[in-house]
């Protein structure tokens, strides 16, 4: 019942009642896996047609570059998923890298399990498309803070873009990992940094 009750407050089955949600999910078989911290769940060359939803505790979401390199783009919490591009595509890399934080339980769905949601249930399908719609909308404000003119144009929309995901005014904030999102200098974020704290348009805490 715990597991159904889970399920019901993720974006899959949304506005959904604990019924519609066995009934669909009896017809698959639907993995758990556990993890411990720092182990990796997926990578571009380690791709699992699947997705994830987290269950108990945390993913880093990283970025890998050609030196081997990575960057944290986000953290996935309880209730939070991952991968479900790979269902739609005929890609065989995952573009990023998800790492455990500490001990991680993740829920499973596969290809064949999200497919078979969506001919037996409308309200799955909207679901999905809902919540790919989310992400191409979070990606055009994304390109339009990385084609911004200055530092601070790029600076300012990104911290709302941070604002909206988080959905509060308080949040952490990595220069180094910011300089390197908005491509921007470090020198040059600070500046935009000072000048936005000067003005009180942003107020900075502790480090």
């Amino acid at each position: 019942e715990e597991i159904y009750n889970f399920l019901s407050e993720t974006f899959l089955f949304k506005d959904m009642t604990t019924d519609e949600i066995k009934s669909l999910t009896k017809a698959v078989d639907f993995r758990i896996e556990k993890y411990i911290s720092k182990d990796v769940i997926v990578s571009p060359k380690m791709c699992r047609k699947s997705l994830g939803f987290i269950l108990k505790g945390e993913c880093i979401i990283e970025r890998t570059k050609n030196n081997n390199d990575s960057l944290p783009l986000n953290m996935l919490k309880r209730g939070e998923s991952f991968g479900i591009l790979t269902v739609f595509s005929a890609d065989e890399e995952f573009p990023t890298r998800v790492i455990s934080k500490k001990e991680t339980e993740i829920l499973f769905f596969s290809k064949e399990d999200i497919h078979t949601f969506m001919k037996a249930s409308y309200k799955v399908s909207v679901n999905i498309a809902s919540f790919l719609a989310e992400k191409i909308q979070f990606l055009n404000k994304k390109i339009a803070t990385f084609s911004s003119d200055s530092v601070r144009e790029k600076l300012e929309k990104f911290l709302l873009s941070e604002y909206e995901k988080n959905n509060s005014e308080t949040f952490k904030f990595n220069a180094k990992q910011t300089s390197a999102i908005i491509n921007s200098g470090r020198a040059s974020l600070y500046r935009a940094i000072q000048a936005m704290s000067d003005e009180g348009t942003i107020e900075l805490s502790g480090r």
